[in-house]
């Protein structure tokens, strides 16, 4: 018996070419599967493994695209996992290949021992491990999410004619860029990449 994970492309059309050439050639056939379809399996075949299943194996079938760069000539949509060395992990993505009349959504979830913080199109929620759910006031309705909140202190400083270093020092910038330089290094090579500070 076998369980399938079937992972849509994030494009809105996959090269069918380039599938069937992965598969045929079995590109990363047993290459380990990391990010959230790795996070996915894991945890699936610790569940079966919890109700008696005893899953014997769990491997990609198909190798898949690997990440490429759009017309644009960069890289239009990216997932990246942040490894803190220390068993804490990120998983980040964003893009912009979608369809034009595709809302723009900002949102985040951390998953702690005592509780879950979710951000989205519905707002901050907590979800506590003992069944309770706060939602806590975040000020402006107007300005939801973070981002919404970073164009408004952006617009008003070019609006004042002021300089933007409240919240973003030079510092702060060239670390932002290291981050990215590591990211499009790591989707170049297929690699795990170190973050170098500027």
């Amino acid at each position: 018996t076998e369980l399938e994970f079937w992972v849509k492309t994030p494009d809105d059309r996959a090269d069918r070419n380039q599938l069937s050439i992965a598969q045929e050639l079995k590109e990363q056939y047993w290459k380990r599967v990391t990010g959230p379809v790795g996070t996915a399996m894991e945890q699936t075949l610790e569940i079966l493994d919890h109700y008696g299943f005893g899953v014997e194996m769990g491997h990609k079938e198909v190798g898949g695209v690997k990440a490429k760069m759009g017309n644009t000539g960069a890289f239009d949509h990216i997932i990246t996992t942040y490894d803190y060395g220390d068993e804490r992990y990120i998983t980040a993505e964003g893009g912009w290949c979608a369809s034009s009349n595709v809302p723009f959504e900002m949102s985040f979830q951390i998953i702690g021992d005592k509780a879950t913080l979710k951000l989205d199109h519905t707002g901050l929620h907590i979800y506590h491990r003992d069944g309770r759910i706060e939602t806590p006031d975040t000020g402006d309705p107007a300005l939801p999410t973070g981002w919404h909140r970073e164009l408004h202190y952006f617009t008003g400083c070019l609006l004042k004619g002021a300089a933007p270093y409240d919240y973003q020092t030079p510092e702060s910038i060239f670390s932002a860029l290291s981050v990215v330089t590591a990211e499009i290094q790591s989707a170049e090579s297929n690699q795990k990449t170190r973050v170098v500070y500027f």
